[in-house]
């Protein structure tokens, strides 16, 4: 085990109660994983079981900590990493990656850091931003005062910045959180990892990413004009590597078969559907920042939710359009010509082609 990953366990064992640390039986394990994946959909049919085979290989270590940072972090970096060449796949895999030990992970929050030996990349991953994400995709999808209430509920922990802890072993899994729930999670799983990637990668955990004071862009008289600061830059750019990567993924085959009622989706729904929900938790924050009339803020870290799915989809206007969301691309491409979000440029080059296979 390298120093850098020795560090994120020590930091987790401070933070953590004992609880979360005992060991679940490896059928607890494979059963609960097995559920909340499709880590076995997509191996079949050269695997039977392919959960079974890794958690029986570490037997012992599947903890609730464990569990939790495997489906938010592991999965989703094993089921990307076939669409990066074989140097980069290497390199995602000497990367730290742990549960957020901050603040006891109550933030709804990823964090890219670099780890004490001042070389390798950290990615944390708050404890209950795997609790957030897991209600958000498994919420009740009838139109009902039950999907309202929980809607709100969601909204209102990102408002406040904290969510509830889940201890997984309360969580019910039943036949429509297993089909739907876990095909929509991992495409919400797919984008907050790649964009975590996009931040070791695009250099910004390096000292001289930006200025330490984050300073308001202004105009040439010096009046701050609505623009995006160095970190929502960042930010933006992060998002735009993470949907260049979901595309590519999906461009290449490297995807799942889906079903509902009628039977297997086409691979036209699949795309739309996994495109769309990986924007789920941006579309959320855009709903809030409409009801709340939340507007631009240049001194803040992040840019709106809505100018970040907005740019995300239209850095891939023409996928989106070939999948019938000609208005929706419109509606967006008026609102830029009329000057009503801050100037990004969508289409620049993110260094991450060179990387993909």
């Amino acid at each position: 085990m390298t120093e850098a990953k020795q560090w994120v366990l020590d930091l987790e064992k401070s933070v953590f109660p004992t609880s979360a640390t005992k060991p679940h039986s490896d059928e607890f394990a494979a059963n609960f994983i097995a559920n909340a994946t499709l880590l076995n959909e997509m191996m079949s049919p050269y695997y039977d079981n392919y959960v079974s085979r890794i958690v029986r290989s570490s037997s012992g270590m599947w903890t609730d900590l464990n569990i939790k940072s495997f489906i938010v972090s592991g999965y989703p970096s094993a089921l990307l990493e076939p669409a990066f060449k074989d140097e980069y796949a290497q390199e995602i895999r000497k990367l730290a990656v742990g549960l957020y030990p901050f603040d006891g992970g109550r933030e709804i929050n990823a964090v890219t850091k670099v780890a004490p030996d001042g070389k390798t990349k950290a990615i944390f991953f708050s404890e209950w931003l795997f609790a957030f994400l897991w209600d958000l995709y498994h919420q009740p999808t009838a139109p009902d005062q039950n999907t309202s209430n929980a809607k709100q509920a969601l909204k209102r922990s990102l408002i406040n910045g904290h969510y509830k802890n889940i201890n997984i072993e309360s969580i019910r899994l039943n036949s429509e959180q297993g089909s739907y729930g876990k095909f929509d999670m991992l495409w919400g799983l797919m984008l907050l990892w790649g964009h975590e990637l996009g931040h070791a990668f695009l250099g910004h955990c390096e000292e001289n990413s930006k200025d330490a004071t984050n300073p308001i862009l202004t105009d040439a008289a010096g009046t701050p004009n609505m623009a995006f600061n160095q970190d929502q830059q960042m930010e933006l750019d992060a998002d735009m590597f993470a949907m260049d990567l979901i595309v590519r993924y999906l461009e290449h085959g490297f995807t799942v078969y889906a079903y509902n009622e009628n039977g297997m989706l086409s691979v036209n729904d699949i795309h739309e559907n996994a495109l769309w929900k990986s924007m789920s938790f941006f579309r959320l924050m855009a709903e809030i920042e409409a009801e709340k009339s939340i507007d631009h803020d240049p001194t803040s870290d992040y840019p709106l939710g809505a100018f970040r799915m907005i740019f995300m989809f239209l850095r891939h206007e023409k996928t989106f359009r070939h999948l019938g969301w000609n208005k929706l691309a419109d509606d967006m491409l008026r609102r830029i010509d009329k000057g009503e979000l801050p100037a990004y440029d969508f289409t620049k080059n993110i260094p991450i082609s060179h990387m993909l296979r």
